[in-house]
């Protein structure tokens, strides 16, 4: 009996230490009655359930950032007087997401402050500044199903400093190259960061910027080009940034996934002047390393503007007798994009010999070519009569304009649909007259 004695106090003692460290608290299913954990210094974890008899709710919070809700439960807390940034990572045994919320469960006071639904992970983290002394509601979502089972799992808050490069005021310093090689270049990281301003629309995809992190760059001549390669798994969006640390974006890339180089070209620019560049990952909840640089490109071609337009030859028949060879290499953009990313747009013009003409642009190393034909002059203004984005790859692009006047210039401009360096290209140009 003695020994069955000990066994018991034995089983006790351990259920009394796997208590202290993990605690267990009843979330609720309704904003309102949401109870309270502590945040901590460290991560100190709480246990949930978020049982099958919860709802998803409707009425008293938003629909979060995205994904379905399916059911959800509600905890909350209240930081101190020096708590300004905080992470809460949270684990299930579910597929969940989190959304965390300021002001009053069920008005519109309620605000989401911030939101992670990572789709495929049984866990998921935010790290986000806060106010000091103030109490948010913490959601618990389910996404993938409404199957009648319980979600369980832990979730703790806690206090964190942020990196220094977190925000604009703390832009770490990058080297302008003088040449296109990145001799210089620069160790990143998303990683204890916060978002500092909204996520910007590039390329038509708009990411989340949860983890936004700054960096500034002294321009050394008219031209830069930015160079940003993630590493596996992060899927980069980059951002240049004019003037005080919110002002004008000039040029953005988001043209690859987890693993890719973003980079842009950038014209325009005057020496001397500080410019901002800010990275962060295209989802929510990831964070991720990278590296940054900072390089100058040659001279661009001579016309690289519309006023160094070069003339091509109109062919007086349906052959193309004479063609017109060109390059997008070095280029910079001009004007806004009929399509794609119109960063490295060059120019040429002609004369009509017809009021009908053929033009085709064929690809020599030029990756998806785009092109666009416009009446009018340089210094006055260029209405488009076409832009011809028909193709992909390698293929030719071709269009027969009809309507022009005989002995009028016109005007056009050739470029990638990319916004990458490495389409850039030469390609040749041959019009026609159709017979």
């Amino acid at each position: 009996m003695k020994i069955l004695y000990a066994a018991k106090i034995q089983v006790l003692f351990c259920l009394f230490l796997f208590l202290i460290s993990v605690k267990i608290t009843a979330q609720s299913d309704a904003c309102s009655a949401a109870p309270l954990l502590t945040v901590g210094a460290t991560c100190s974890t709480t246990a949930y359930n978020v049982s099958q008899t919860f709802t998803n709710s409707t009425t008293d919070a938003p629909a979060p950032c995205s994904g379905t809700s399916y059911r959800d439960g509600w905890f909350s807390f209240t930081t101190d007087a020096s708590t300004t940034a905080i992470s809460i990572e949270g684990t299930s045994n579910r597929i969940m997401g989190l959304a965390l919320y300021s002001g009053v469960c069920g008005s519109a006071t309620l605000t989401q402050v911030a939101c992670v639904i990572p789709g495929t992970a049984n866990a998921a983290l935010i790290n986000v500044a806060v106010s000091t002394s103030t109490t948010y509601k913490l959601r618990i979502i389910r996404t993938n199903n409404a199957n009648v089972n319980d979600m369980t799992g832990t979730i703790c808050v806690y206090k964190f400093v942020p990196i220094a490069n977190d925000n604009c005021s703390g832009a770490i310093s990058l080297t302008a190259n003088a040449s296109t090689t990145c001799a210089s270049s620069t160790s990143g990281t998303t990683v204890g960061a916060t978002q500092s301003i909204a996520a910007l629309t590039c390329a038509g995809f708009t990411g989340t910027a949860d983890d936004d992190v700054w960096y500034k760059f002294v321009a050394t001549g008219p031209t830069h080009t930015v160079t940003v390669v993630g590493a596996t798994g992060f899927d980069a969006v980059v951002d240049l940034r004019s003037g005080a640390c919110s002002g004008s974006t000039l040029n953005c890339s988001d043209a690859t996934v987890g693993g890719g180089t973003e980079t842009f070209t950038t014209s325009g620019l005057t020496s001397g002047t500080t410019y901002y560049v800010r990275v962060y990952s295209f989802g929510s909840g990831t964070y991720g390393n990278f590296t940054i640089c900072v390089t100058t490109p040659p001279a661009g071609p001579a016309n690289d503007n519309c006023s160094g337009a070069v003339a091509v030859t109109v062919n007086p028949s349906s052959t193309c007798s004479a063609t017109t060879s060109g390059t997008t290499v070095s280029a910079t953009q001009s004007q806004a994009s009929c399509a794609g990313t119109s960063d490295d747009d060059v120019w040429y013009k002609f004369t009509a010999t017809s009021a009908t003409q053929t033009i085709t642009v064929t690809a020599n190393t030029l990756y998806d070519i785009v092109f666009q034909v416009f009446s009018g002059t340089c210094a006055g203004t260029l209405t488009s009569l076409g832009c011809i984005d028909d193709t992909v790859g390698t293929a030719a692009e071709s269009v027969t304009l009809g309507g022009l006047t005989v002995g009028t210039t016109y005007y056009m401009r050739v470029y990638s649909y990319y916004g990458v360096t490495t389409d850039q290209g030469t390609f040749t140009i041959c019009i026609t007259t159709p017979t």
